[in-house]
């Protein structure tokens, strides 16, 4: 799991992080564990669980956007600081501060777009894993987790923007 090394962060971001990285676990373990057993049932009875598939490629959307939110939280994400590294510390950070400004508006219109995607899915009435939950609830981690990727970056920007204008180096 990724740990939360800010000095800053009060104990109430690290409990929020400390439940984030318990469900992103859990998924984990829920995942190999259908997928672990789904094998097993093809090996010993020639066939599986029905549902297994469909809940496994729902929890796959999970996993990856719970990972991002969790790589959002320390930018941990993949980045080319190609530009970055030949530029002043104190320009350098005032571009990283406008890159993550970019991040932030790019997953925020994406957190809108998927609220309306889901809202819609909702509207519809679809359904997934045999009709038994509404498809728009399984969709519900597109517009969460990309808000909170948003927020995060916004956060981050606001901290280089911070330092390159005290010079100081800030961590997020």
């Amino acid at each position: 799991m990724l740990p939360d090394t800010s000095p800053a962060a009060t104990p109430a971001f690290r409990w929020l992080h400390r439940i984030e990285n318990l469900i992103l676990a859990l998924v984990f373990a829920a995942m190999l564990f259908l997928a672990a057993g789904q094998i097993v049932q093809r090996n010993l009875t020639g066939g599986g669980a029905v549902w297994t598939d469909e809940l496994l490629r729902n929890l796959v959307l999970w996993i990856a956007l719970l990972g991002a939110m969790a790589a959002s939280r320390t930018t941990r994400h993949i980045g080319i600081d190609v530009v970055t590294r030949f530029l002043p510390a104190r320009l350098a950070k005032v571009v990283q501060a406008l890159t993550m400004l970019c991040t932030s508006g790019i997953c925020a219109v994406i957190a809108y777009y998927s609220w309306v995607f889901v809202d819609g899915e909702r509207a519809f009435g679809g359904s997934v894993l045999g009709g038994g939950v509404p498809s728009w609830v399984v969709l519900t981690i597109l517009p969460a987790g990309f808000a909170v990727i948003a927020v995060r970056y916004a956060y981050h920007s606001y901290l280089a923007a911070r330092s390159a204008i005290n010079g100081v180096e800030e961590t997020p």
